[in-house]
C-alpha cells in the first residue's frame, strides 16, 4: 500500500477497550508495511479514556490524540479527525472493540475501482435493543429514501479522501453515508465483515424518544435533500431510474 492511510477512531467512555482497539489496528497496519497514522478522538469522555489515550500515544509512535471538551457525537469526532489527518485513504473504525480491524486489508484491496468500501456485519453481536433500533431505521430508510443498503451502522468504512470531504458536516450523518455518497455520484462496494460482542463498557444506543426524534428529523432532511439534488434531476431527464 503506497498511499498514506489515516485511521480515525472515536472514543467516548471506552477506557477498558482502548488498549485492545489501538493495538489491533496498529498491528494490522504494521504487518501490511503501510504508511499510516492513527488518530484517536476523545469525544468528551468522563472516565479514564483521556489518560489511557495519553499512555497509548507514548507507546505507539503512529498515534495522535485529539480531544473534545464535551461529547459531540460520532460524526463530529470523525470530522475532527479528518481535518487533522494527512492520509489519502481514510479508515473509520468504532472504539468499542466490536469491529475486527483484520477486515481492513480486504477492504483496502477492494478500493481500487470504487470511491468507498463499507463493511456490513455478516452476523451482528449486539444487544436486542440495538438490533431493534437498526431494523426500525432500515425500514424507514428504505420506505422514505428508497435506500436498501443493509447495514449503514457498521463502523468499518474505507474511502478516498475526496470522498469523505464531500460528506455533509452534520451530526447523525454516519447513519446515511452510503446514501449521501450515492446522491453525490460516488461509487462504493459493501463487504461482509466480522462483528464481535462487546467485551467492556455499555452501548451508547437505546430505544428512547430522545434517540428516535433526532433520527426522524435527520431522515426527513435526507428526503428533502434527495428531492433537491440536481444529480437526481439530471438522471430523470436522461430517462434513468433513481435507485
Amino acid at each position: 500500500m503506497s498511499l498514506k492511510i489515516s485511521v480515525l477512531i472515536p472514543f467516548y467512555n471506552e477506557e477498558d477497550n482502548i488498549h485492545f482497539v489501538l493495538q489491533e489496528a496498529h498491528g494490522v497496519l504494521s504487518e501490511m508495511a503501510a504508511d499510516f497514522e492513527i488518530i484517536a478522538i476523545d469525544d468528551g469522555s468522563r472516565d479514564g479514556t483521556g489518560k489511557m489515550l495519553e499512555e497509548a500515544a507514548q507507546r505507539l509512535g503512529a498515534l495522535r490524540v485529539l480531544r473534545h471538551a464535551s461529547n459531540q457525537g460520532q460524526m463530529a469526532a470523525f470530522f475532527s479527525g479528518f481535518h487533522a489527518s494527512l492520509g489519502e485513504i481514510i479508515v473509520l473504525c468504532d472504539g468499542d472493540g466490536q469491529n475486527d480491524f483484520h477486515d481492513v486489508p480486504r477492504m483496502l484491496e477492494q478500493l481500487t475501482d470504487v470511491d468507498a468500501v463499507f463493511g456490513q456485519r455478516a452476523q451482528r453481536r449486539d444487544p436486542v435493543q440495538k438490533l431493534i433500533a437498526s431494523r426500525i431505521g432500515f425500514f424507514f430508510r428504505r420506505l422514505i429514501l428508497n435506500d436498501d443498503f443493509r447495514d449503514t451502522a457498521c463502523g468499518l468504512k474505507v474511502m478516498r479522501r475526496p470522498t469523505f470531504a464531500c460528506l455533509l458536516p452534520m451530526r447523525g450523518v454516519h447513519r446515511f453515508i452510503p446514501f449521501l455518497l450515492r446522491q453525490a455520484g460516488f461509487s462504493y462496494k459493501a463487504l461482509d465483515v466480522n462483528h464481535r460482542p462487546r467485551q467492556h463498557g455499555k452501548t451508547k444506543y437505546c430505544l428512547t424518544r430522545l434517540y428516535f426524534l433526532p433520527t426522524i428529523g435527520d431522515l426527513l432532511f435526507m428526503f428533502w435533500y434527495k428531492k433537491r439534488n440536481l444529480l437526481n434531476t439530471f438522471t430523470r431527464d436522461r430517462g434513468e431510474t433513481d435507485t
